[in-house]
């Protein structure tokens, strides 16, 4: 009897402990399948952030002749300033106007052509500002591949203005080399000057 006892004392004690030991294997496959699932979703996250700061001119939703008429209904008055970029994660128009003494700077959404923010203000003496308008430059998407024939990068964001007195688009590129900022007489799309920012 104690021999039956002791048999069946010891066969509990080996499927016990078999038991015991498929949990601890299917503990270590959950964690390494945890680990994976978290190597993978950093991986995702910072291939989406790398996306955020840059833009396919296809995917640009409003155009800037949209955004330009919607800042203007938000305040009258003449271009100085027309720039595309991502501010905080979303791609807006940043637009500079003027009229007499009064500027604004209106930023208008990209996804939804609604004006998100908007700065006025009331200056004493203005500067000799003039006036740009959109129509008299090459588009933005002409620009942009002539930048990208200098330089094979990603658009980052591009700038529209008036610089010492010429007509210009700042476009700049990155990619995994640098950054370039490229300047382009924006009539003409002729290169005027090209900057490397490693």
């Amino acid at each position: 009897m104690r021999f039956k006892v002791l048999s069946l004392l010891l066969s509990t004690g080996i499927v016990l402990a078999a038991c015991g030991h498929d949990d601890h294997d299917d503990h270590d496959d959950h964690q390494e399948h945890a680990q994976k699932t978290e190597q993978k979703s950093d991986n995702q996250s910072n291939a989406s952030s790398q996306n955020m700061t840059t833009q396919n001119v296809n995917k640009v939703k409003t155009q800037p002749e949209e955004a330009i008429k919607t800042a203007q209904k938000s305040f009258d008055g003449d271009v100085k300033k027309l720039e595309y970029k991502n501010d905080h994660g979303e791609w807006v128009y940043e637009i500079g106007l003027f009229k007499g003494n009064k500027e604004a700077e209106i930023k208008v959404s990209d996804k939804d052509n609604k004006v998100i923010h908007k700065e006025q203000e009331s200056e004493h003496e203005m500067d000799n500002e003039k006036a740009i308008q959109y129509q008299d430059a090459i588009s933005f998407k002409e620009a942009v591949k002539k930048a990208q024939k200098k330089y094979d990068g990603e658009l980052k964001q591009w700038q529209l203005s008036q610089d010492d007195g010429q007509f210009v688009y700042e476009i700049e590129l990155s990619s995994k080399q640098g950054e370039q900022e490229i300047t382009l007489d924006a009539k003409s799309g002729d290169v005027l000057k090209q900057d490397h920012d490693n």
